[in-house]
Order: C-alpha cells, then structure tokens, then sequence
C-alpha cells in the first residue's frame, strides 16, 4: 500500500499557485503609490483594462509642479511579478523608451527598467512603495 504525501495538501498548494501566478494576483501588489529612486516625484500605478499605467501625482521641486498629473508608465501587460510591452517616458526631455517593471516579491521595491536603440542602451531605477 503506497502513501501519497500531498493527499492533504494538495488542493491548499494548488490553490496557492494559481493565486501567485496569476496576472490579477500580482497587479494587486504593484497597485498603489510609489516614491521614484531619487525621491524628485511620487507615482500613482493603477490598472485600466488589464494593463498597468503611472502617473505623477506629485514632485519634490515646486519648478516641476507642471509634470503632476504627466502619465508616464503606459499600457504594461502583467505576467506574474514582471510588466511587459511597455512604455516609459523621461518626463525631463518627454520622450519614450520601451520598458519593464519588475515587482519584487514582497511588493514593496519596483525595477523601472528603459530600453532605447535595440536595448542597446538602458536604465534602471529602484522605487520605493510608500501605499
């Protein structure tokens, strides 16, 4: 007679990968107010239609009162922690790089990574969930 170890457990473990997986799981986590690497702005993420976008809702420099409401996180499609297919624009110069958000798992840091000429050249920054 053979013992099945995972008898018990099985459907609390299936359950629980189908939840860390899942795209609507995860934009959970990345939902919600972030301070950029340099603390010079505030980012409200929110999802609309399945796809993830940031805006500015506020800055450190009175001078750049202007980008507040500027979206510059646009149409991210999750998969798991990751967002792809997205764009990031540099709200300084206000143009557009091709992008990926990387959550962490305990959601609270995001990699804002941008890619430009064939991903020849990119950067990365950390933010910071402060909601």
């Amino acid at each position: 007679m053979s013992k099945n170890i995972f008898k018990n457990h099985t459907i609390p473990l299936l359950v629980m990968l189908v939840f860390s997986f899942h795209p609507i799981y995860a934009q959970d986590k990345i939902i919600g107010i972030w301070q950029t690497e340099n603390n010079l702005a505030k980012v409200e993420i929110y999802e609309n239609k399945n796809l993830i976008y940031g805006k500015i809702i506020s800055v450190s420099d009175p001078k750049n009162n202007s980008k507040i409401g500027l979206l510059i996180l646009k149409k991210f499609k999750p998969i798991g922690n990751t967002y792809h297919d997205g764009t990031i624009v540099e709200p300084n110069h206000n143009h557009s790089v091709n992008g990926t958000l990387e959550l962490s798992r305990d959601g609270k840091k995001l990699v804002v990574k941008g890619k430009a000429f064939l991903g020849l050249i990119s950067k990365s920054e950390i933010w910071t969930k402060i909601d």
